[in-house]
């Protein structure tokens, strides 16, 4: 536990303050300390956003960029070349969702794992919850999130393809996409204060997801007596809830739901982690 006294002169009158920092709190209570703080989680959102669109000429276009040379490479070498099945959808829009999904994914585990680090001059200067860190990267990350879906619109009214009624599910497909990126970003960010080379790792680990997970290629090309493995993949379930919810094509397995129920439950120990480790670390840092 860390006591910090902090005093303030109004009209003559001394008064003190005195800011606890402790672990001992409850996982509830370390939440509810938080969302008290949801000024300054989108005042970090906003200014993310405002350093990557509105003082940089290529913030919007590499936003575009990304995503169109990535749809252009695999649709060529995997689609045309390779003739990679999928769903029954037109290869390029099942390639694009695929995409989608888990570039938000490697979007927030990638800026979330290293907020802390950015931030440390902050983490410095004034008290407040650091889980707030990691949260806005994952907040900020919605805004390319919109902007690829309207890419994929756009995919869809050129091969004429319409939405189906499970639509309805899409916000539970995306609420498992930015938690299970979350819950890596959480726990790398908390690791990396005292091991920053935990950092170094984030890239290979994300090159090693997009090869394991069905972004460009479909479910069925995994063996039947390796299919567990597909199932242990949360991202791969996430990724096929969202071909199924958006294109209707894709039956969705309920074989995926203990992956995303593993998710939520590495999600809570994560914060609970976080919040273990959270005192020290303006010293350490």
């Amino acid at each position: 536990m860390l006591k910090k006294n902090v005093s303030d002169h109004d009209a003559g009158v001394a008064t003190k303050e005195i800011v606890t920092i402790s672990s001992r709190i409850s996982i509830i209570q370390y939440v509810r300390k938080c969302l008290q703080y949801n000024e300054l989680t989108w005042a970090l959102v906003k200014k993310d956003l405002k350093v990557k669109y509105s003082q940089t000429k290529l913030g919007l276009l590499l936003s575009l960029l990304q995503p169109l040379v990535s749809l252009f490479l695999f649709s060529f070498f995997f689609g045309n070349l390779m003739k990679l099945g999928t769903d029954g959808s037109p290869y390029p829009v099942f390639v694009f969702i695929g995409l989608t999904s888990w570039y938000s994914f490697s979007y927030i585990v990638a800026y979330a794992s290293s907020s802390l680090i950015e931030s440390n001059y902050l983490i410095k200067k004034v008290y407040f919850p650091k889980l707030i860190l990691p949260v806005s990267k994952a907040l900020s990350s919605l805004l390319e999130f919109i902007i690829w879906m309207t890419i994929l619109v756009v995919l869809m009214i050129f091969y004429g393809i319409q939405p189906s009624y499970r639509l309805v599910f899409f916000p539970l497909f995306l609420i498992m996409n930015i938690l299970t990126g979350l819950t890596i970003g959480i726990w790398l960010s908390a690791l990396s204060f005292r091991k920053r080379d935990i950092l170094h790792i984030v890239p290979y680990m994300a090159g090693l997801t997009i090869i394991v997970t069905p972004v460009f290629y479909p479910n069925s090309i995994i063996p039947e007596h390796l299919s567990f493995l597909l199932y242990c993949n949360p991202m791969a379930g996430i990724i096929q809830g969202f071909r199924w919810c958006i294109t209707g094509m894709d039956p969705f397995s309920l074989n995926f739901l203990p992956g995303f129920l593993f998710v939520i439950l590495l999600f809570v120990l994560s914060i609970w982690y976080f919040k273990n480790v959270e005192y020290k670390m303006a010293e350490q840092l």
